[in-house]
């Protein structure tokens, strides 16, 4: 909220919104966990894919509330983009077997999911990193001032 009445009354000065680019895996949601507690156990039980365990669930209930307020938050200072380096289908994955609140948060308000990987992995394909930062300058520099959110939040 501090940050937000510091930097809202440049943007007016400024002719331009404010745009949130927020990261999807390890920021906004514990993909690395996901990967190593449910797709680590898949030889062991293919069902677990798609049905995760209980306990998987509840350790990341808090990771989805917050996210949540996150992205609500978010919403009331700018125009909100998720963007992952994963494909489209990561992201369904994720979105519909772990954090479905949160998935419906994202059509409920229409924020933007964008795999940078898939626009720009053939432009530069050995440069993951170049994928999301490209997507952030390219489609939104001249409209917004653009606000990057790319941290890892969560140790679970």
């Amino acid at each position: 909220k501090a940050l937000h009445r510091r930097l809202k009354p440049l943007f007016p000065a400024l002719g331009r919104m404010v745009l949130i680019v927020i990261d999807l895996d390890d920021t906004l949601i514990c993909s690395t966990y996901i990967t190593n507690e449910v797709l680590g156990n898949i030889s062991s039980d293919s069902s677990l894919m798609y049905h995760p365990q209980q306990y998987v669930l509840n350790a990341i209930k808090p990771v989805e509330e917050s996210a949540i307020n996150v992205l609500l938050k978010a919403l009331q200072s700018g125009v909100v983009v998720v963007v992952s380096n994963a494909k489209l289908g990561w992201i369904s994955y994720c979105l519909d077997t772990f954090f479905p609140n949160l998935r419906d948060i994202i059509i409920q308000k229409k924020i933007r999911l964008v795999s940078a990987r898939e626009l720009y992995e053939a432009q530069f394909p050995d440069n993951p990193l170049h994928w999301y930062d490209t997507y952030s300058l390219v489609s939104y520099s001249m409209r917004y001032i653009t606000i990057l959110v790319y941290y890892t939040m969560y140790k679970l």
